[in-house]
């Protein structure tokens, strides 16, 4: 019963052998190539093309958190206006994120609701596969005052790809004098 089936599979697969011989010998007078597995000359790789690919996707950005003191004139011609405060606002950076647009927001820590967000042009790096983005948020950083425990946090989100980053926590809500 074995020696039966072995006969009958052998049979089937230079059955399907001798059909594949024929259609690749008719493809070929006809100047087609028949190649099973292969790729038409010049066409990259699977792995070529995720090697292309990769400096241009980035998985998660780097965010650093940092503060910034506004211009405290600013002067057009002989008239000058005065900033009525100079104190630190978060200055929100990240790398590795996929060009195009990236969207910076700042959630409240209690509920996790948006508070400020903006979208920002992420430029490509010269030296570096992904790109980077620097934005001024305007939000005050209130670290130093009576209430020192971070109440809020910064995130991007990559356009591209849609990934967040990770957290980073600020203090807010203060107010100038």
């Amino acid at each position: 019963m074995n020696r039966q089936k072995t006969i009958v599979a052998v049979a089937a697969a230079l059955t399907v052998a001798a059909s594949l011989a024929v259609s690749a010998a008719s493809a070929a007078s006809h100047g087609l190539v028949m190649c099973l597995g292969c790729r038409p000359p010049g066409a990259a790789s699977p792995a070529q093309t995720q090697t292309v690919q990769a400096p241009l996707r980035r998985v998660q950005a780097q965010v650093t958190v940092g503060t910034y003191t506004p211009k405290l004139a600013t002067c057009l011609g002989a008239v000058c206006t005065v900033a009525s405060d100079y104190d630190a606002r978060y200055v929100v950076r990240a790398d590795q994120v996929n060009l195009g647009e990236a969207l910076v927001v700042l959630f409240r820590n209690s509920d996790d609701t948006q508070i400020w967000s903006k979208s920002v042009p992420v430029t490509p790096y010269a030296t570096r596969p992904g790109g980077w983005l620097s934005v001024q948020t305007g939000i005050l950083d209130c670290a130093g005052g009576a209430n020192t425990a971070p109440n809020a946090y910064f995130r991007v989100q990559d356009g591209f790809s849609g990934r967040w980053s990770i957290p980073q926590y600020v203090t807010t809500g203060c107010s100038t004098l």
